[in-house]
């Protein structure tokens, strides 16, 4: 169920089409600028952290105590932390590009939107 969501998301995001994932969170209070830069993550996210999920499960299933148990948990746990580092990259700075849906390759990152929200609002002097 969740791959048909993410699925779902992942066309609308890379189409351009809306309401995307970034209705749904706006919908639950969150600032739409930052909304629209968690859409743009989801799909490779999901799919990496999805491979280690796939991973660890696996070296359950075969036991950590021997075999390729032992080799399979580090690679699930480094698929997560690589998810992880990859959500905050295309989130905060909106890289790599080439994982960017291509509507909004242009837009800046959150980070950027902060700094330029914060000039805005800085008083002259």
């Amino acid at each position: 169920m969740l791959a048909v969501a993410c699925a779902r998301f992942a066309v609308r995001a890379w189409t351009g089409r809306r309401p995307g994932l970034s209705a749904l969170l706006t919908r639950g209070g969150m600032d739409p600028a930052r909304a629209l830069s968690r859409e743009r993550a989801v799909v490779p996210s999901t799919l990496i952290m999805a491979g280690g999920a796939v991973l660890l499960f696996g070296a359950g299933v075969a036991g950590l105590e021997a075999g390729p148990g032992i080799y399979v948990a580090p690679a699930g746990l480094s698929c997560f932390v690589a998810g992880g580092a990859l959500t905050a990259l295309m989130t905060l700075f909106n890289r790599p590009r080439v994982l960017v849906p291509p509507p909004p390759r242009r837009e800046p990152g959150t980070l950027s939107r902060h700094r330029a929200r914060r000039r805005r609002r800085r008083p002259a002097g």
